[in-house]
């Protein structure tokens, strides 16, 4: 089991072991070095950890950290020994680092033992991220593993030896980090320019007839080498600075995946970043012909904005989307509930429709409080003359309590999970 130079200490004051600093064992690790003339440092470099800090204070940020070393402990389990140490705020808040003392005689421990073990912890610790890091990070994130070995070298002091270690570890990290942001943008990139994606469509529901009102249009990877998620994908998007491109492809594809297969009647909402005014496709002269080509009009179209991107500016935005209901298309916000945001923009837009975030829609029917939500948002859609869909209906029972609230329309996995179009 993993410890702390300071356990003895530690537990004298009433904390526990897992939560000591460097700066706390320092001595202890040096002291250890000293004994064995060799060590090795592995480093586990996790930003996300310094954004919770930064965002919901120390504790939070303790809670995660400490989440991290226990985590750590089944992993490690026949790899480390009763002496190795591990510490928080290695180099700096957001880092965990391990301790590893072995004679400097085991040379294949450090040679061959020591890469598998960086690269098992940081395959691990990926794939359990969403769990160490909930609730405070909801999106995808990846840690970072970097490692480094020392032999005592009576020329430098002990302590100076250590804290180059882990340095050069720190830098391996980082590097890591960069390197597989280097591969993700190239992957990314080749799906853009091969355009691998595909797109499916989710039932909108009329909760007065049962019939399928109108089809949203969900994009989805093709390519055999990224298996990413849609959030995972707009990410990658972002991170690599094409979310505009990749906003304009999936709004392309959306529309030739469902050409010749919407159902007579039925909408299609397509989701936009508040910057499709810019889309060439979507421009005054060219939109008649995009939608001509997939054998659509404008009314049969809903363009619904995301949170994705801010809207920094509400005029020019506002003034945009009257230009496309000049042109015949339907407006909707998406996430209504889910930030204030999208609330502003309820306000500002006054859409034809309103998508209710699904945090509010989850368990309404045991929840007094967001049936009252519910029940004001659809106050303030009828008196703006837009019409609610309650996003994420999952149950008979959310069904029934989102019907009895006058909710116009739903959509869910119990209402219909995403597929293609059928001919």
């Amino acid at each position: 089991m993993l410890k702390t130079a300071t356990e003895s200490r530690s537990r004298a004051e009433g904390k526990r072991p897992s939560e000591a600093r460097l700066s706390e064992s320092i001595q202890g690790i040096t002291d250890h070095f000293e004994q064995t003339g060799a060590l090795a440092v592995i480093l586990i470099d996790c930003v996300p950890i310094d954004a919770v800090e930064r965002r919901y204070g120390p504790k939070a940020q303790d809670k995660v950290s400490s989440a991290m070393a226990k985590a750590l402990e089944p992993i490690l389990q026949g790899i480390t020994r009763k002496d190795d140490i591990v510490t928080l705020g290695a180099a700096g808040l957001n880092s965990l680092a391990l301790f590893l003392f072995r004679p400097r005689t085991s040379k294949s421990f450090f040679v061959r033992e020591l890469p598998n073990i960086a690269r098992h912890l940081e395959s691990e610790l990926n794939s359990r991220s969403s769990r160490l890091l909930y609730p405070y990070v909801v999106e995808s994130t990846k840690f970072s593993v970097g490692y480094a070995f020392i032999f005592s070298n009576r020329a430098i002091r002990p302590s100076r030896q250590v804290r180059d270690a882990l340095t050069q570890a720190e830098n391996m990290a980082h590097f890591s980090a960069a390197a597989r942001q280097h591969a993700d943008r190239a992957l990314f990139l080749e799906l853009m320019i091969e355009e691998r994606v595909r797109c499916v469509y989710q039932p909108i529901v009329n909760l007065s007839t049962a019939c399928i009102h109108a089809f949203e249009s969900l994009v989805r990877s093709t390519s055999k080498n990224n298996n990413s998620s849609p959030a995972e994908l707009f990410a990658m998007a972002d991170s690599t600075g094409f979310s505009f491109d990749f906003d304009c492809l999936c709004r392309r594809i959306g529309l030739r995946d469902a050409t010749g297969r919407l159902p007579i009647g039925s909408k299609l909402f397509l989701n936009c970043l508040p910057s499709v005014s810019l889309d060439p496709a979507f421009a005054s002269d060219s939109v008649e012909e995009t939608l001509g080509r997939h054998e659509m009009c404008p009314d049969q179209i809903v363009l619904e904005i995301s949170e994705k991107e801010s809207i920094e500016n509400f005029p020019v935005f506002r003034e945009s989307c009257e230009h496309f209901r000049r042109l015949g298309f339907g407006i909707a916000i998406d996430d209504v509930g889910a930030g204030y945001a999208s609330l502003e923009a309820v306000l500002e837009l006054a859409p034809d429709y309103i998508k209710v975030d699904r945090s509010l829609v989850r368990s309404v029917d045991s929840h007094p409080a967001r049936r009252e939500l519910l029940r004001g948002l659809e106050t303030v859609a009828r008196r703006i003359g837009a019409k609610i869909i309650a996003e994420g209906i999952e149950t008979g029972a959310e069904l029934s309590t989102v019907r009895d609230l006058g909710i116009a329309y739903g959509q869910g996995f119990f209402l219909g999970r995403p597929d293609h179009l059928p001919l």
